[in-house]
């Protein structure tokens, strides 16, 4: 079985997200304890992932900037993010990835 999407608000694998909503009522997306959006979770890692983690240390040796390991996981984990929802809107949009 495997796991819903990144932002995803339950999971048949990790369980159920446990962030806080902000005021609008939308998802944090960065409790310390979630199973599904915390530090170091490896929830609905997709193929993306490996390019991000890629880009980021990239951009971070570009920027001189030292990223911990924690940084460079929320960092790669938010870019994941980003790169499904454009895979998700080229395919919607009928378009190739």
């Amino acid at each position: 079985m495997t796991c819903t999407g990144l932002s995803a608000f339950w999971c048949p694998r990790c369980g159920d997200c446990s962030c806080e909503r902000l005021p609008d009522g939308d998802c944090a997306f960065d409790s310390d304890v979630c199973p599904l959006h915390r530090a170091g979770s490896d929830h609905a890692q997709t193929i993306e992932l490996a390019d991000c983690e890629r880009h980021v240390s990239e951009l971070a040796a570009t920027c001189g900037v030292e990223l911990t390991p924690n940084d460079h996981a929320i960092v790669s984990q938010f870019a994941q993010l980003l790169f499904e929802r454009a895979r998700a809107k080229r395919e919607k949009n009928g378009e190739k990835p």
